[in-house]
Parts: structure tokens; sequence; C-alpha cells
């Protein structure tokens, strides 16, 4: 498997730029320094305490008023998008399910279609359930809702009419525009933790790779590996076209 190595952008404000808005400069250096990619997650809506429930840190806010060292991963990218020619952009992660399915589908191919194929749409359930219950979304739905998102996402990137019939989601005979620049649509890896199937399955039958958990050691990438590679054979996936 070939390796890359890329640069996450959040904390590097003010460390690195002042401000968000400096990001896609020093980007830019990033390119020139020969970085493959570079990830940038989300939430949707912060609070002043957040404790990661994996263990991957506790973020104490310790403020009750809004503080601009990040951005809309999207807008973002597309930002950066403008300003380069060859490094990759990775959510990592989206939160799926707490976006309108047609607004996603349509920023990501528009995103892919910027970059020239670029961007990887990196999606979990995410890990924080008071964003999710402030958005409307059930916080036990998450992952289900995360996937049909991505399902008829899929749908609204293939050529001619689409039409979807799912649990939260239903439409018929519509277009959405642009198509993605990727032929077959945007590329989608799936973040969480791969030694359970459920993730697992998402890789091998609804993605192109897999985003471990920041808080994953090595035993845990390597249980993980180990869990995709099996569902792969139970699904008749070749192994080496998912990226890790």
């Amino acid at each position: 498997m070939e390796a890359s190595f890329g640069i996450k952008l959040p904390g590097l404000v003010p460390a690195y730029a002042p401000t968000f808005r400096e990001l896609p400069d020093l980007v830019v250096e990033f390119e020139k320094l020969g970085f493959d990619d570079v990830m940038d997650g989300e939430h949707v809506l912060f609070a002043p305490s957040m404790a990661h429930p994996g263990g991957s840190g506790n973020f104490q806010h310790g403020r009750a008023t809004q503080v601009s060292d990040r951005a809309d991963t999207i807008v973002m990218f597309t930002a950066i998008a403008a300003r380069t020619q060859r490094i990759k952009l990775v959510s990592g992660i989206l939160l799926a399910a707490a976006h309108s399915f047609p607004v996603l589908a349509r920023q990501a191919a528009t995103l892919d279609l910027f970059s020239s194929g670029r961007f990887v749409l990196g999606v979990g359930g995410g890990w924080n359930a008071a964003e999710f219950e402030a958005a409307g979304v059930p916080p036990e739905e998450r992952a289900a809702r995360a996937e049909e998102t991505i399902r008829a996402c899929r749908e609204l990137w293939s050529p001619g009419l689409s039409s979807f019939d799912g649990r939260w989601i239903s439409f018929r005979d519509v277009i959405s525009e642009p198509a993605p620049y990727t032929p077959g649509g945007v590329p989608v890896w799936w973040g969480g933790d791969a030694r359970k199937r459920p993730t697992a399955r998402r890789v091998v039958t609804l993605g192109e790779g897999w985003l471990s958990r920041e808080a994953a050691d090595y035993d845990e990438v390597a249980a993980s590996v180990e869990n995709i590679r099996a569902v792969c054979e139970q699904h008749g996936r070749d192994p080496s076209t998912i990226g890790i």
C-alpha cells in the first residue's frame, strides 16, 4: 500500500496562522513542501465543555463566546482548492446525518468539480450527542441516518434521473447538478472503529476508504484493517481497492 503524508487544519489557528482566513495561504506552503493531503473535520455546534467518550480529548473551550478559529469544512476547502493544484482535501469527518442530503450532495459534487477530483468526503456518525439533539436528529439514529444520507447522495451523483426510497429520505425522478468530476461520484471514506462490523460494512459496501479514530492505537488500527479485509471477502470485494 502506497503511503501518503497529510496534515490536519484544526489546531493550526492561531499557532501557525493568525486566523482561519490565512489557512489557504498556509496550505499553499504545505503543497510546496510535498504534503499529500490536508484534513479538516467538523462539529456543527460547540459546547463550552465536550468530553470525547473514546478518550481522545476533553475539549474545554472554557468560554461562552464565539471564537473564530474554525470554519465550515466545505467552504474552507473551496477556498483552498482555488489556491492549490495537487494537494488532496479530506473531510475527517463530516457529520453526514446533520446535513441536508440534497445540499450535501450538491456541495460535495461542486467541490469535487472545482478541485478537479481532489476532494475526499470523509463521513461518520459523530460522538457528541448534544449537537445532534440541538439539530433535531435523535442521537441514537445518527449512524443509520448518516448511511442513508450517503446512499441518497450516491444516487444523486449517478447520471440521469435519480430516485430513492429510504426510512427518512425519499425522492423520485430528480436531477442534482453539477455532476461530480470523479467518475462514479465523490469518493467517500468512513470514519470510526472498524473493529465493529457496522463500520466495516459501510466501508466495504458504501465507500472507498476508512479513517481511523484519532484515539486509535496500533492494535485497534491493525484489528480494524483485518476486519475490513474479512468483510471484503464476505462481500466479494478486493481489499486493495479500499484506502486506509
